[in-house]
């Protein structure tokens, strides 16, 4: 349903139209804008992004990895083959959840039940919304179906991947084709409609607008498409070859989801990560852990780009046409969004869920369609509770904000046709189906549903009071020089690096949050909005260990309330008003591709061939970078290794890489030589019991050593 310029009148402050359109506004916000970049090009690591807008012969050398004989791209078609059938499956599954539910896509051949009244309207949902919801929901059914074939060892049926990602293309085409006929049945009457509907979007706009807006989104899918392009390269970042990616190879080597006392983070919530595990099993054979890993990693940069569209679709629907393209390039403008989602974090994921989560809370409690809420909530309820099965904070920036939104909207509406609370029963559940079976997991194998945390008062395997203690320290509240936890310098240090300062902000998300605080008293979704990004941003400084990335899933809501400010200053706004949010724009386009495209958020040689970055030697031409260890190197590539053989790391915690049997450990866990050397005492003793395990090579890495000595802590 969308709303007219009448409509939305009462959305703006009286006094703005005024404001806004007098020729010293201008002025004024030019001032602001200018202020602010001189703020934030006093970082250095932002002058030197900025140098590289000038420099487009650097980047392209970075791309091709400094040698243009290393430049390959074919070798990419298989792994986005293989991306492209989970999606397309994803899309099938998810279209028969959203039918479970009660929405229905505006090109079903399915015609609506007009007769009985006492059952809730089906939702019908438009194209874009249907298939981004439907992808969404048909992922986060994959994730869960690998969870279970996983715990029930099965990660080697490979017949059983290709018919779950067969039923699902099965489905879709047998939609497609339905929708077709449908289509031609009817083909006068979706003529008018998509006639009229195309008339409401461009009504009310002029040329500028319309140039903006194709503007936006020529830059957006530019953005989008070298996204996927750096996201299918191999993992450069620690986190990722330390868990994110190397407990889903060890659980598909060893056929089956299990308790890992070396690797105490493959013991927590991992259900983004399970799209690498589904993409190996589906890929099969001797060589499927390391393509499975990148197509799962590239499922990761999807999840973000169906974040981008619905960005675009929320923005579109609830503030008008400018306001949705606007939001979508605030979102992806900010480098944290590409450095997440290229390099194999999941916070791509849960920005994908907040939004989802925050945008059916909307379309249940802002739009007025009688009964139709039920199926928006359950829908939230399960994009919510796939957040929690993700990662442990999504409880804060997640579903604890979903729950008061649907605890402050239900008493707000309390009568008689809301009275029932079986949608609310219904909606926990589904929560729980999403995320909760990772807890019911940790529960029966490291007897801690939260496992590590609460570990003093839940215990769980392999921690020990010392273990605990560890990770305590590791992952508190910081303290400052004075012990500290809390304090006004550690807020102020806190919101100027979120601000201005992190190697990985945008030069123009910030000025338009500031200018949307003007709106909130007239429009109140912008203030649950900005009550959201509070609660998330109180929760990071009080709740957490600061680390930067873990305020990337309420991303999407902060472009939201951006997007908001660009849209009204843009229609309210004079000639000149419009020039400078134009050179704004465009500007920051320049610095955002700059920092995106660039080493600033990890590894860019998108053209340089997959085969020689898995071996990944360094080149004269570009010795900076490597990402492969070379006594990794050294053992895959210079010796020969029989069946049974092992290589043991001491320190050393990044083993994704190595095509042997490993054994190491992460430094919260007691490593290997304190387990199999507890009750030995000789070193004939302790000789023989490597050779037990197969042990034909030990590594020790004394720098890692150091490091964690200095940080984290590490056995003695």
């Amino acid at each position: 349903m969308r709303r007219s310029d009448e409509a939305m009148e009462h959305r703006v402050p009286v006094w703005w139209s005024g404001v806004v359109g007098n020729p010293l506004f201008a002025v004024a916000l030019s001032v602001g804008l200018i202020g602010y970049g001189a703020l934030f090009f006093r970082v250095p690591i932002h002058r030197a992004v900025a140098s590289l807008m000038l420099l487009p012969d650097e980047l392209w050398s970075q791309w091709i990895g400094g040698n243009t004989d290393r430049i390959e791209c074919l070798d990419r078609l298989p792994i986005f083959a293989v991306v492209g059938s989970i999606v397309m499956s994803a899309l099938g599954w998810g279209d028969l959840g959203l039918r479970a539910i009660g929405f229905r896509s505006v090109l079903s051949p399915a015609l609506p039940v007009d007769g009985d009244h006492d059952r809730p309207p089906r939702v019908v949902l438009g194209s874009i919304e249907w298939s981004v919801l439907a992808v969404g929901l048909g992922l986060v059914a994959q994730s869960n179906a690998t969870l279970i074939i996983g715990l029930a060892g099965g990660l080697h049926w490979r017949v059983l991947f290709v018919a779950l990602t067969a039923g699902g293309i099965a489905w879709l085409a047998w939609l497609t084709a339905a929708r077709v006929r449908a289509w031609r049945s009817c083909r006068g009457i979706r003529r008018e409609t998509r006639e009229d509907t195309a008339g409401d979007v461009a009504r009310g706009l002029d040329r500028s607008s319309l140039c903006l807006i194709c503007f936006m989104a020529m830059v957006v899918v530019m953005w989008c498409l070298y996204l996927l392009g750096a996201a299918v390269l191999p993992p450069f970042e620690f986190d990722v070859r330390e868990y994110h990616l190397q407990v889903p190879k060890e659980w598909f080597l060893a056929g089956r989801i299990d308790f890992l006392p070396h690797n105490v983070y493959g013991n927590m919530p991992m259900g983004a990560e399970m799209g690498a595990l589904y993409g190996m099993s589906l890929w099969g054979g001797a060589e499927g852990w390391w393509y499975g890993a990148l197509c799962g990693k590239t499922l990761l940069a999807v999840y973000a780009i169906l974040a981008v569209v619905l960005t675009w679709q929320f923005g579109r629907r609830f503030w008008g046409p400018l306001a949705g393209p606007a939001a979508a390039l605030l979102f992806l403008g900010t480098p944290w969004v590409v450095r997440v989602s290229t390099t194999g974090f999941v916070e791509g994921t849960l920005a994908w869920s907040v939004l989802v989560t925050a945008y059916c809370l909307a379309r249940a409690t802002w739009d007025e369609q009688v009964g139709a809420w039920r199926g928006w909530i359950y829908l939230a309820a399960i994009t919510s509770g796939f957040a929690v099965g993700c990662k442990y904070p999504a409880i804060l920036f997640a579903l604890l904000p979903a729950a008061a939104w649907c605890g402050v909207w239900q008493s707000m509406r309390w009568s008689t046709r809301h009275r029932s609370v079986v949608p609310w029963l219904v909606a926990f559940v589904l929560s729980a189906a999403a995320g909760g079976t990772w807890y019911a997991k940790n529960a029966v194998l490291a007897r801690n549903p939260v496992y590590p945390l609460a570990g003093r008062w839940l215990d769980g395997k392999t921690r020990a009071s010392g273990r605990i203690a560890q990770w305590d320290r590791a992952h508190e509240v910081p303290r400052d020089a004075d012990g500290r936890r809390y304090s006004l310098s550690q807020g102020l240090d806190s919101a100027a690096t979120m601000l201005y300062r992190s190697h990985w902000v945008g030069p123009i998300l910030v000025p338009f949050l500031a200018l949307s605080c003007c709106l909130i008293l007239a429009d109140r979704r912008l203030l649950v909005l900005w009550a959201w990004l509070a609660t998330a941003g109180a929760s990071w400084f009080l709740l957490t260990h600061r680390i930067e990335r873990f305020l990337v899933p309420v991303l999407p809501l902060a472009a939201l309330v951006g997007g908001v400010a660009v849209d009204r200053l843009w229609r309210y706004g004079d000639v000149a008003t419009r020039v400078v949010l134009a050179v704004a724009v465009s500007l920051s386009v320049l610095y955002s591709t700059s920092a995106s495209t660039s080493r600033v958020t990890g590894d860019n040689r998108i053209f340089v061939s997959l085969g020689v970055l898995r071996d990944d030697e360094p080149v004269e031409s570009d010795p900076g970078m490597s990402r492969t260890r070379p006594v990794h190197r050294f053992l895959n590539r210079h010796l020969s290794w029989r069946p049974g053989e092992a290589v043991l790391l001491i320190g050393d915690a990044e083993p994704f890489d190595l095509e042997m049997p490993v054994y190491y450990n992460t430094c919260f866990d007691a490593t290997w030589l304190e387990r199999w050397f507890a009750n030995t005492s000789t070193p004939k003793e302790r000789y023989a019991v490597l050779k037990d395990h197969g042990v034909r090579i030990i590594v020790v890495d004394w720098s890692e050593i150091e490091r964690y000595r200095k940080t984290y802590g590490y056995s003695e």
